[in-house]
């Protein structure tokens, strides 16, 4: 064999043994793709089955134990204070109504002499739990209503497909004789319909990667377009080819063991506070008596990368479960004093309020990073707050310490959400709070003759004794303004003054807030001369 005809074979040799390597590589990689993702697919259909199916269970349990209650007369104040605190308790409750011979007698919220029909159920599970679909009180607004015997809860279907997912994936709750309860991204209906219908044969769908999990009288249906999978196998095939042959197989595991790790909740989450996609809000808190802006509490949101705002409400329990919530309150920290400081420096009786946590509050961690963060500025100790919500301060020995050394550095300690935790007078009284923060769900029943509006009341009159400034969350009205300043409540914050707003926006608020206040008081000069 001459030179030529050897170095010919040879090239051929090497291409078709690279062809070979680079084709078994790309089928092993697209081959093991579909899988991760239907697994993916399939732990997302656990947990969105099993998160309404835990829903549906505690909904029975209360339903049960109301039916149960023989001494309490129905629709008596007592009765329909016990179905409020139901709705306090239950979240996701929009309301709750007592039934006589399918007849609606009372709400959580009112009498009613309407001869309001309640409509046949739907569906029946296993334990007599009934189901009614499209159940609308309000127009153009279809819930979802839970019966057992003479008692419905009415729940948004939203509710039941509240989680964070890819845009393109699609989930779907419906029973098991085939009525759906919620969806998620609009998934086909027909598609959904056929899948209810004859789920044993899931890979015979091939435009969609699709997910079942069955759960009691409960289905869960997840489903991801192949368009989505493909796109991401075109994407990881970029990486692959300029390693070589070799270096295949090695490639393809890394990099789809970086890909799973990344599409997990837990993997974006530690992506994004690695990345810093933390970002603050500014609530202004406003002092009653005069309007003005005298301070704002500091708000995380995520903002990914394609630009959407996650709410602390969905990562905040994955972060303190993972060991992520103290890197991220310290870039909390870093964020508000690189913003806020000018405003902080330009207006002595401004103030910035810092959520902490349950694990700061017994450490006494925060103080040494607020006391670095600040060591560099002119910002005055007594211009920080701190916030911890009632619930974290079951270590009562652990948050004396931690406030006692706060309140010797000179920072005010704020509890927050005070009255849906588990707080005492004698909590109170024992830790020497500065600042007590009513919920919003008792201001929003202020002048309204319930429950809610007098324990609020009485809150006033617990942080008047022991000499606490109150602040009112979630204020919406000027009658409940009207109503917090006749009782002595100094600040209050809430849409009626302004949303949480991003730092520029907060400038901007509070300079116009500043504005209108020294025209105010300008004319009230004017009229004063004449």
């Amino acid at each position: 064999m001459n030179r030529k005809n050897f170095i010919v074979i040879s090239i051929i040799s090497a291409v078709i043994g690279a062809t070979l390597s680079i084709a078994s590589t790309l089928y092993f990689s697209l081959k093991r793709t579909e899988k991760m993702e239907r697994e993916g697919l399939t732990h997302l259909a656990d947990v969105a089955g099993y998160r309404v199916y835990v829903f549906f269970k505690e909904a029975y349990q209360v339903l049960k134990s109301m039916e149960t209650l023989s001494a309490i007369t129905p629709c008596s104040k007592e009765h329909i204070n016990l179905m409020r605190q139901v709705i306090f308790n239950l979240h996701s409750i929009d309301e709750f109504e007592y039934f006589e011979n399918g007849v609606l007698k009372c709400s959580a919220y009112q009498m009613t002499e309407e001869k309001i029909q309640l409509p046949p159920s739907h569906y029946t599970m296993l334990n007599g739990l009934e189901i009614i679909f499209n159940f609308r009180r309000i127009e153009d607004h279809d819930e979802v209503a839970l019966r057992y015997k003479n008692y419905v809860m009415l729940i948004d279907p939203v509710q039941f497909t509240n989680i964070i997912v890819e845009s393109y994936i699609q989930i779907a709750i419906a029973t098991a004789d085939g009525h759906v309860l919620s969806t998620l991204n609009n998934p086909d209906p027909n598609l959904v319909k056929q899948v209810l219908e004859n789920s044993s044969d899931l890979k015979k769908y091939k435009d969609n990667l699709i997910a079942v999990t069955k759960v009691q009288d409960l289905i869960a249906i997840a489903i991801q377009p192949r368009s989505a999978l493909m796109k991401k196998w075109y994407n990881e095939l970029l990486l692959f080819l300029p390693f070589g042959v070799l270096m295949a197989g090695l490639v393809v595991a890394i990099i789809f063991w970086a890909s799973r790790r990344r599409l997990s909740p837990l993997g974006e989450l530690k992506t994004a506070t690695a990345r810093h996609e933390f970002i603050v809000y500014y609530q202004p808190l406003i002092e009653l008596k005069t309007g003005a802006c005298v301070g704002a509490e500091a708000l995380i949101r995520w903002r990914r990368p394609d630009g959407s705002i996650i709410k602390p409400d969905f990562f905040i329990p994955l972060a303190e479960d993972n060991g992520l919530i103290k890197i991220i309150t310290d870039q909390v920290v870093q964020i508000v004093i690189k913003e806020f400081s000018s405003l902080l420096l330009e207006d002595r009786k401004l103030h910035i309020a810092i959520n902490i946590t349950a694990d700061d509050l017994k450490s006494g961690r925060i103080l040494q990073v607020i006391e670095t963060a600040l060591s560099d500025t002119a910002i005055e100790r007594k211009q920080i707050w701190f916030e911890v919500t009632e619930r974290e301060f079951m270590d009562i020995h652990s948050a004396q310490q931690t406030i006692a050394k706060a309140h010797e550095l000179g920072y005010s300690v704020a509890i927050d959400d005070f009255g849906t935790g588990y707080s005492t007078l004698s909590y109170l009284q024992e830790l020497s709070l500065d600042v007590l923060k009513i919920d919003k769900i008792f201001i929003r029943s202020l002048n309204i003759d319930s429950t809610t509006s007098i324990v609020a009341s009485e809150i006033i009159k617990i942080a008047k004794t022991l000499k606490m400034k109150i602040v009112a969350e979630g204020v919406e009205t000027q009658a409940q303004v009207n109503y917090l300043v006749k009782h002595g409540v100094e600040y209050g914050q809430g849409w009626l003054f302004a949303k949480a707003l991003p730092i520029n926006e907060f400038i901007d608020f509070y300079k116009s807030n500043k504005l209108v206040l020294f025209q105010i008081n300008k004319n009230f000069d004017k009229d004063d001369i004449r």
